[in-house]
């Protein structure tokens, strides 16, 4: 507990004024304990107000340069963080040595090779950090293997899985209530 000397008359009510106006200078900590002496007496005391509010800083709103919110909305969705911001720096690191139009090719093509591996919306996509990162992933072929290419028609598929894997591609051998996202995971899982 800290002490506090208070150099006051005999007057509670003017001893209190006191206290207060060091509680609101500063001098005494807000909301918390103390020994006060006057003349002599030493008094506890706690200072019941509530303590400072601590400011927050505003977050800097970024503004995304318009080629990139394209490529941002083309780049295929994965499962798991991606998060934008890093990507945008990452993208910016790219523009020194490479158009925005090549880079938007390189997801476009990137996108095609997901859609067909049956990768969006999985965690298997890449993070757009890494697609933009130092080794420019985006300068790839992406060329979709031909013996990988899982069709993305519903019938087809069940033709194409059964005729590649035979009868434990059937979608009646996966486990009750198999969704169609889930039987294409089965069959990703087996290429």
């Amino acid at each position: 507990m800290k002490n506090y000397h208070v150099a006051m008359d005999s007057d509670a009510k003017a001893f209190h004024k006191k206290v207060q106006d060091f509680i609101d200078n500063g001098y005494i900590p807000q909301g918390g304990l103390g020994l006060i002496l006057q003349n002599g007496e030493a008094y506890h005391y706690q200072a019941l107000f509530k303590p400072p509010t601590k400011k927050t800083r505003k977050r800097k709103v970024v503004e995304y340069e318009s080629n990139f919110q394209n490529i941002w909305i083309t780049y295929p969705k994965r499962a798991g963080s991606n998060p934008k911001l890093v990507a945008y720096a990452a993208y910016k690191k790219c523009l020194i040595s490479d158009p925005p139009t090549v880079m938007f090719a390189g997801v476009v093509r990137y996108r095609q090779f997901c859609e067909s591996t049956g990768k969006i919306n999985t965690e298997y996509v890449m993070q757009a950090a890494t697609f933009f990162g130092p080794e420019k992933h985006y300068l790839n072929d992406w060329e979709i293997p031909a013996d990988n290419q899982m069709p993305q028609d519903n019938t087809k598929l069940v033709a194409w899985a059964i005729e590649r894997f035979g009868d434990r591609a059937n979608p009646t051998s996966g486990p009750p209530g198999e969704t169609m996202a889930q039987y294409r995971a089965r069959l990703r899982g087996m290429l």
